[in-house]
Parts: C-alpha cells; structure tokens; sequence
C-alpha cells in the first residue's frame, strides 16, 4: 500500500502545489499502487499535461523513478547523506517495508 501523500499537512510544500502536480502526484499514486492510471485521473492529468509529447515523458519519468526505487531498494543503497526521508515524519512507506 501506498502512503497517502494527501494525508500531511506540510505547510511550507502544501502550498505550493499546484492542481497539476496535485493530478500528477494522484496518476502516480495509482502506479504505486500496482494498477493503471484510472480514466478519471488520467483525464486530470490531461487537463494539466495537454501536449501528448509531454504526456509521454510523464509515464517515462515515472517509470524511471519507480525502476530506481525498486533497484535501490534491493541493492540495500541508503539516501545520500544530508538527504530527507520523505514524508518529513520519517516514517518508512508500507510499500517499502517488504
């Protein structure tokens, strides 16, 4: 399971985030999740990210990320130090206790 990320109040990042990196944060959630980006989100999202070039580079980008996380993860890499544990409460994600 995924950590809610719409569950922190975080009030120097909260504000910041826009509807766009709102719908992003929400298609990528679904990933996480082990699923497909829902029609509803992606129609969220495709408000936000209207050129499919950039569309595109979205899932890419995901991708990569969630790849890099499950090889770090595996390969036992700990965060460069001085880096945060994100979400700032420090607790580790479900989806990473495996």
């Amino acid at each position: 399971m995924v950590r809610p990320w719409l569950r922190f109040h975080i009030p120097l990042i909260e504000p910041d985030l826009t509807p766009a990196d709102k719908a992003i944060l929400a298609a990528t959630d679904e990933c996480l999740a082990g699923k497909s980006i829902s029609d509803a989100a992606w129609a969220e999202v495709t408000k936000h990210v209207t050129d499919p070039g950039q569309q595109v580079e979205f899932i890419i980008a995901m991708g990569n990320w969630m790849m890099f996380s499950l090889l770090f993860r595996n390969l036992r890499i700990p965060l460069a130090e001085g880096l945060m544990v994100w979400p700032p409460d420090g607790l580790t994600s479900p989806a990473a206790q495996g």
